[in-house]
């Protein structure tokens, strides 16, 4: 059996790209968290890849796009408001939106 952390070495190291690609597998995998009830843990994921990619404001050189971070806001509003934080849900649907 694979150690779950040898995956990690498949990640690229730069971290433009590492903010890109995780909110391409967090805005993708928002669903699967939610059918299987990983409502926390989607939120945890969701949470970490838009603070990353927060840090490339756009336009800037590997910045993620506004379709990946609108895919990834969705997601992370969809599962907030699944756990009742509605305000929480709120705020990210309107940010979501905007983009």
């Amino acid at each position: 059996m694979a150690d779950d952390t040898s995956a990690l070495g498949a990640l690229p190291h730069d971290t433009r790209e590492r903010a890109a690609l995780g909110l391409r597998l967090a805005g993708a995998l928002w669903r699967f968290w939610r059918a299987r009830g990983y409502l926390g843990e989607g939120r945890a994921w969701l949470d970490a890849a838009l603070a990353q990619a927060a840090e490339r404001p756009d336009g800037a050189a590997g910045a993620p796009g506004a379709l990946l971070r609108a895919k990834a806001l969705k997601g992370a509003s969809v599962l907030a408001r699944d756990q009742g934080d509605y305000r929480r849900a709120t705020a990210l649907g309107v940010v979501a939106y905007r983009e």
